[in-house]
């Protein structure tokens, strides 16, 4: 016999997004498997690559939800398979310089293109005017919550500022 339980707004949104964001993780996770492309190596990558050639540890896990010690422990696999290079930087002897090497820009350029035929998983579901609602939603909810769990240790990198999302407004 199941007991229906009463949730309250809150409490149902939690549970919508932790199940829609593991779901949308394993499909993503499972893309990029066939380039053998880890996702958080694609994030870490990417983050790199909107540091514009600023990168440190320390700046990619500023930008990054991710915490400090598992993007030093990823870079260093990332370094070990190719895909970046830690070099030390020459005004400051104790900061480290990361860059994506040619390998690392081939792979993450082909796990975009793997994530831009992807985007059935919402254009099924709802309208890109929905879309651009739940976008706003979330990024308020993100953004008042961050410091209360991060500790103003956090300054995300914010997506809604450039591409597609303002492009057509």
């Amino acid at each position: 016999m199941s007991k229906e339980l009463e949730l309250n707004l809150g409490q149902l949104l939690l549970i919508l997004l932790a199940q829609t964001s593991k779901i949308l993780d394993k499909k993503y996770q499972k893309q990029l498997k066939k380039i053998g492309l880890p996702g958080e190596y694609f994030a870490i990558l990417h983050e790199i690559d909107c540091l514009d050639g600023e990168a440190t540890p320390h700046a990619v896990a500023r930008t990054m939800i991710f915490e400090p010690h598992t993007i030093s422990t990823n870079i260093s696999k990332m370094e070990r398979e190719g895909l970046v290079t830690k070099t030390k930087n020459m005004k400051y002897k104790h900061m480290v310089r990361i860059e994506i090497t040619d390998k690392g820009k081939a792979l993450l350029d082909e796990a975009w293109k793997i994530m831009s035929k992807t985007d059935g998983y919402w254009k099924t579901a709802i309208s890109e005017s929905e879309v651009r609602q739940l976008i706003l939603s979330l990024t308020k909810i993100r953004d008042k919550n961050i410091s209360s769990v991060f500790s103003n240790t956090k300054k995300l990198t914010d997506f809604t500022v450039k591409g597609p999302f303002y492009d057509s407004e």
